[in-house]
C-alpha cells in the first residue's frame, strides 16, 4: 500500500490555501497600523520608489517626506508584498496583489511544519496535526 502521508499533507495544504483565500475575500484593506505601513511601503517599493514612506510614523522621523522606511523593524514582509504588487497590482489592485503574495508563501508553511516535525522525530499523525494547526493560521489568519 502506498504511503498516504503525501496525500494527507496535500489535503492539509489545500485546506489551508482555501481558508486563506476565503478569509482574504473579506479583508479589503489593512486591518491595523503595522499592516498599513507594510502595504503602503510595499506599494512604493513596487513602483520603484524604494523603501520609503510618505507619512511620518514616529516623531523621530519628522522632516521632509518621504522618509526612509523600516527603521524600527525588518522589511521582509514588505519585500514579499512588493513581489506580488509588481506583477499583479494592475489586475488585482495593490492590496489584493500583496495578499496574493503572502497567501502563496503561507501555503507552504504547513508543508514546512510537517517536514520539520518529522525530522525532529514526531510521528506522522503528530506532524500532520502540527501542519493543520499552523495551516489554520490562528487569530491573525485573516490579517
Amino acid at each position: 500500500m502506498p504511503d498516504a502521508a503525501p496525500i494527507r499533507l496535500a489535503v492539509v495544504a489545500g485546506a489551508s490555501l482555501l481558508l486563506r483565500l476565503i478569509s482574504a475575500s473579506f479583508v479589503t484593506q489593512p486591518g491595523y497600523t503595522d499592516a498599513y505601513y507594510y502595504a503602503d511601503v510595499a506599494t512604493r517599493l513596487a513602483r520603484g520608489l524604494g523603501l520609503t514612506a510618505d507619512f511620518v510614523w514616529s516623531p523621530l522621523e519628522y522632516g521632509v517626506l518621504p522618509v526612509v522606511s523600516h527603521r524600527f523593524w525588518m522589511p521582509l514582509a514588505t519585500v514579499v508584498q512588493a513581489a506580488g504588487i509588481a506583477p499583479l497590482g494592475g489586475a488585482l489592485g495593490d492590496f489584493h496583489a500583496a495578499q496574493a503574495a503572502i497567501i502563496a508563501i503561507a501555503t507552504f508553511v504547513p508543508v514546512a511544519t510537517y517536514v520539520i516535525a518529522r525530522r525532529l522525530g514526531a510521528g506522522e499523525r503528530a506532524a500532520l496535526a502540527a501542519a493543520g494547526i499552523v495551516g489554520a493560521g490562528g487569530l491573525f489568519a485573516p490579517a
